[in-house]
C-alpha cells in the first residue's frame, strides 16, 4: 500500500498501516518540528549568523551556529594568568567558576604549591598552629581560668547583664596575638553567646543563621 510521508509529502510504498514517514531523517525531522515550535530566532555570538534556537537552549546566554565557533568564542574572551610555580601563561575561561581563582598552570605545578603552602603552616613537631591552638583552649590551665572570669563576674553577662544562659569567657586582647595575656584574669570578660558573637569576625553572619 502507497502512505504519504508527513515531513516530505513523497509517497511511499508501506507493508504496514502504521508507517508516516518515508526515512528516519524526515522522521527525526518532524519530531525537531513538533518539539521546537516555542523556539526563537537569534544570532551567533561569534558571527553573527541568524540562528534557530531550541527552548532548551534558551538559558544559555551565548548561542552559537556550531562548535568550532562556540571553541572560538571561548579562546578570545579567556583571560590570561601568570603560574606561581613555574611562571608559564595560561588561559582560563570566565564561564569556569573553579578556574577563576586558579593559581597554577597544571596538576603537577598544583601539588607542589599545595606542598609548600603545607610546610609554611606546619611546625617543626608536625602540628599546625591552629591545632596547637585548640589543645592550648582544652587545656586544664584555660578551665580554670573561665571558671575565675565566671566567678569574678559573679555569672552575669557584662553587657547586657544575663543570667542563667549560656555563658563564655571572651579574650579583651586578642588570643592569637597576645599569647602572654591568654590566662591572665584581667584579660578575661563574662559574655552571653550572643554578645560573644558580636566580637567575633563574621559573628552577626553566624548569628543569623543560627536556629
Amino acid at each position: 500500500m502507497n502512505i504519504k510521508c508527513l515531513n516530505c509529502g513523497k509517497d511511499v510504498f508501506s507493508v504496514t498501516k502504521r508507517r508516516r514517514f518515508c526515512s528516519q531523517k524526515c522522521a527525526d525531522s518532524y519530531r525537531y518540528k513538533v518539539k521546537d515550535e516555542k523556539g526563537i530566532w537569534t544570532n551567533c555570538a561569534y558571527c553573527g549568523k541568524e540562528i534557530y534556537t531550541r527552548p532548551w537552549q534558551m538559558k544559555f546566554k551565548n548561542r552559537f551556529c556550531n562548535k568550532e565557533h562556540h571553541l572560538l568564542f571561548q579562546k578570545e574572551t579567556a583571560f590570561s594568568k601568570k603560574c606561581v610555580i613555574c611562571g608559564q601563561i595560561f588561559k582560563c575561561q570566565p564561564c569556569q567558576i573553579e578556574y577563576r581563582h586558579r593559581k597554577t598552570c597544571s596538576i603537577a605545578c598544583r601539588a607542589i604549591l599545595q606542598t609548600l603552602e603545607a610546610k609554611k603552616n606546619r611546625k617543626k613537631n608536625g602540628f599546625t598552629q591552629g591545632q596547637i591552638n585548640r589543645c592550648i583552649r582544652n587545656s586544664k590551665e584555660a578551665i580554670d581560668w573561665r571558671k575565675e572570669v565566671f566567678a569574678r563576674d559573679d555569672y552575669t553577662c557584662q553587657v547586657c547583664g544575663k543570667r542563667g544562659t549560656h555563658l563564655e569567657a571572651h579574650h579583651l586582647k586578642s588570643f592569637a596575638e597576645f599569647p602572654k595575656l591568654r590566662f591572665e584574669l584581667s584579660n578575661g570578660q563574662t559574655l552571653c553567646r550572643e554578645c560573644h558573637d558580636k566580637t567575633k569576625k563574621g559573628g552577626l553572619r553566624k548569628k543569623s543563621y543560627r536556629i
